[in-house]
Parts: C-alpha cells; structure tokens; sequence
C-alpha cells in the first residue's frame, strides 16, 4: 500500500503545483478561483486507479481511498492473473510462475477481499471512457 500513498502524495504535490501556476494574477486568487477550468474550489477531486490485478491494483488503492476500475479482460487478450485463482483445480499457472502454493492460496485470499471494492470492471480497453465517466457522474 506504501506505493499508492507515496503515489497520491505525489499528486497532491502537483496539483497544488499547478493550482499555484494557474494564478495568473491577484484577482484570480481573490475570486475564490484556482484558476483551472474557471472552476471554484467547491470542485471534487476524484483518484481513478485503473489496473489487472484484483489484488494489488484494486486492494491497494482503494484502501488509500482511490475509486478502482478493474480491468478484467477478455480471454482474446491472453490475461493469464485471474486463471491462476480458479476453483476447484482449475488454476492454470504460466510456465514462468514461481510462487509457492502458500503464496498463490494468500493472494487468493487477498483477491476474494478486494472484490467488494471494485467500482468499475471492463472486459474490453474500448469499454474505459464510459467506465470512468460513470465514477465521475456518480452512476
């Protein structure tokens, strides 16, 4: 989780940077402006952390509050994560795979946790835009 922290801390570092580089002059910053977009400070600030590992990319940035997409994708893509968690001996592990059975049942355990906190799923990369827009109108 250090890495999503280390990661937001980051961007509120820019985007208090970019707030400060958009004050153009004293009548901006006396409207109550931070001058992006004309936009007040009554504007959300919203984390979309889009990623392929449930547990990982979804786990760990939605504990640090991110919203999460999950980009569970289509077999034609060839994405090997999810078809190592089946059920019942169906698990297919690539041939590259070291992890041990204790590591594999752990992330396991860690997947099943961060189901609840997936916002979003998309299956194909085409289905993106509208997931996002959705997390940003609140549907």
């Amino acid at each position: 989780q250090w890495i999503y922290r280390a990661a937001f801390e980051k961007y509120l570092s820019l985007a208090e940077n970019q707030r400060e580089m958009a004050k153009v002059d004293d009548s901006v910053s006396d409207s109550g402006s931070d001058g992006l977009d004309g936009a007040g400070d009554d504007v959300e600030t919203v984390w979309i952390h889009i990623g392929d590992d449930l547990a990982y990319d979804v786990g760990g940035s939605a504990s640090c509050g991110a919203k999460t997409i999950l980009l569970d994708l289509d077999e034609d893509y060839g994405q090997t994560a999810k078809l190592r968690f089946l059920e019942g001996g169906n698990a297919v592990n690539p041939s590259w795979n070291t992890a041990s059975k204790e590591e594999i049942a752990n992330r396991k355990a860690m997947n099943d946790a961060a189901e609840v906190m997936v916002d979003k799923r998309v299956s194909r990369l085409t289905m993106l835009p509208d997931a996002i827009d959705e997390i940003l109108k609140g549907v």
